[in-house]
């Protein structure tokens, strides 16, 4: 995947574990994570992880599961663009996917 892409999730104790899926988001310092699937994250409440199937990096926690929302947006978007700079708007979503 590409280096801008950053994979992360609740860490633990924050949520229930059913809830730690690794979301992926576009790599950046604003004050919340817009992950693919468009939900917020507070920086503090998650950790980095690897990618889902990968091993993880020193510093990087075990990847749970993956959130299917953000694997299939964030691989779609690779495989048809070598810049992976943010999800599609709403608009541009397929019929029933919000």
């Amino acid at each position: 995947m590409s280096d801008t892409v950053q994979w992360f999730q609740y860490k633990r104790g924050i949520v229930g574990e059913s809830q730690r899926v690794v979301h992926c988001a576009r790599a950046a310092g604003d004050e919340r994570l817009v992950s693919w699937c468009r939900r917020e994250f507070d920086p503090t409440a998650v950790e980095p992880t690897a990618e889902p199937g990968a091993t993880p990096a020193p510093g990087e926690a075990t990847p749970h599961g993956p959130c299917i929302p953000c694997l299939l947006l964030v691989t779609s978007a690779t495989e048809t663009n070598d810049s992976v700079a943010a999800p599609p708007a709403r608009d541009g979503l397929p019929h029933g996917v919000r």
